[in-house]
């Protein structure tokens, strides 16, 4: 549907804006590729602010605190593991 491709290229640009954040040395990431059972790339749900499930997002990286960064409007933003909900 038409939702469905615009939040395909949202993604898609999150994702790009993400990379080049780190490529520009202003988001950092560790070297783990994966933490507590979760991995870079993986689509998970988690709840946000509210307490409301949302997603699915997926799993760019991991910072020093082993939060993770995810693909979604606030990729910038890490979230801890206790916040996911599911893994898709």
């Amino acid at each position: 549907t038409y939702m469905d491709s615009i939040k395909i290229e949202q993604r898609i640009n999150h994702k790009n804006l993400f990379n080049k954040a780190v490529e520009d040395g202003k988001i950092s990431l560790t070297e783990t590729k994966s933490f507590g059972g979760f991995e870079v790339g993986q689509e998970v749900i988690v709840k946000n602010g509210y307490d409301i499930e949302v997603g699915p997002f997926e799993i760019l990286g991991f910072d020093d605190e082993y939060k993770m960064f995810l693909d979604w409007d606030c990729y910038w933003y890490t979230i801890s593991t206790e916040r996911v909900v599911k893994v898709v």
